[in-house]
């Protein structure tokens, strides 16, 4: 998505987010896009510590992932860490356990 960089814009992204209890995907999605383009990587941040399934839509390759899981830790909380990798279970498609008694 394209956007022109308005205070207004900025203003209304904000206040839907903080306004609304339940933002809609789509909705989420543009508000996290609108920072993306503003570089306001904080509120990026934020959009995903609040709502943790807009990673899905963000289309990610696995190359990227361990970066952006990385940012996640350092800015969102660990529970929004737990359901990002919940979400992304190709992440964990390889991984195998063991429990030694």
């Amino acid at each position: 998505l394209e956007y022109k960089l308005y205070s207004g814009d900025l203003y209304r992204c904000v206040s839907d987010f903080i306004n609304d209890f339940e933002v809609s995907n789509t909705r989420a999605t543009d508000i996290m896009s609108f920072f993306i383009q503003a570089r306001m990587w904080n509120s990026v941040f934020w959009v995903v510590d609040k709502y943790p399934i807009i990673t899905k839509f963000m289309k990610l390759q696995i190359k990227e992932m361990g970066d952006f899981l990385a940012m996640i830790g350092i800015k969102c909380s660990l529970l929004t860490m737990w359901e990002v990798i919940q979400n992304e279970q190709e992440l964990l498609g390889g991984a195998e356990y063991s429990i030694n008694v």
